[in-house]
């Protein structure tokens, strides 16, 4: 989707703007969506679903019903799918508005109420309609990031639940940031708070306990097992795990069953 023009200066009556949160454009478009690629922009977009439903994919697809608004982060690629005619509502928001490092969603509330009021505004662009805009988008906004104060431990869930599931890929934690529509700094430190550690501290204390697991079921040498739990350099792995366990791994499944079984975290 092409950005969309700005609205005229004339909207504020020709008065200069205040260095503050302000309004880039507003939008509306009722149709399907056949966006082939992501897109980017400059500035948060704050999109509010009107009427229909429609995904919105930023590497982890995102259901938005009617009455549904999301903020996206500035830089964030995202595109809109849906078959039918969902009615939507798009905002630039330039300036310094509260931090939004990942994605915000939220729904009901006065959401679409105010989304239908603001549009009525903006659309009408007659001088002195900029102050009316100006209030409503911060009303607006202020309604999602109310709703959407805890939105990290979904998310948090998600990164833990994907470190574990598939802790012998090489998945950078960039790449799992980008997957979750969050940035690198606040999903480490949303991890931290959540889980006490690191994304790359907990997916390595996942991968050195399966190769225990795996080392005392017996059968399996040192180098096989490292690279089975991801691990390329079987060196690194005997370094890694003689410290997190305080032994090297050899000295693993040579019928010590006499080691109580570890509680998990």
């Amino acid at each position: 989707m092409a950005e969309p023009a700005r609205l005229p200066d004339s909207c504020w009556g020709g008065a200069p703007r205040a260095r503050e949160p302000g309004v880039r454009w507003v939008a509306r478009y009722r149709g399907p969506r056949r966006c082939p690629h992501p897109d980017t922009h400059p500035c948060i977009e704050l999109t509010v679903v009107l009427h229909g439903s429609m995904a919105l994919e930023t590497g982890t697809r995102h259901r938005l019903d009617a009455g549904t608004a999301v903020l996206i982060p500035a830089g964030l690629p995202h595109r809109e799918i849906a078959a039918d005619a969902p009615d939507t509502l798009w905002v630039g928001l330039d300036g310094i508005w509260p931090a939004v490092p990942a994605l915000l969603t939220a729904a009901g509330g006065r959401i679409t109420a105010l989304a239908e009021e603001l549009w009525l505004a903006a659309a009408a662009r007659s001088p002195g309609c900029g102050a009316v805009v100006d209030g409503l988008v911060r009303a607006l906004t202020g309604e999602v990031l109310r709703q959407a104060q805890a939105p990290g431990d979904d998310l948090v869930d998600l990164a833990v639940a994907r470190l574990g599931a598939q802790h012998e890929q090489d998945l950078s934690i960039a790449a799992l940031a980008a997957e979750l529509g969050l940035s690198v700094g606040w999903l480490h430190r949303a991890f931290r708070r959540r889980t006490g550690t690191t994304p790359r501290a907990f997916r390595e204390r996942v991968r050195l306990e399966r190769a225990r697991d795996l080392l005392g079921a017996g059968g399996l040498p040192v180098a096989k097992v490292a690279r089975l739990v991801g691990y390329n350099d079987p060196l690194y792995f005997s370094r890694a795990y003689h410290r997190h366990f305080g032994h090297p791994p050899s000295g693993e499944g040579h019928g010590n069953q006499s080691r109580k079984p570890d509680p998990g975290p």
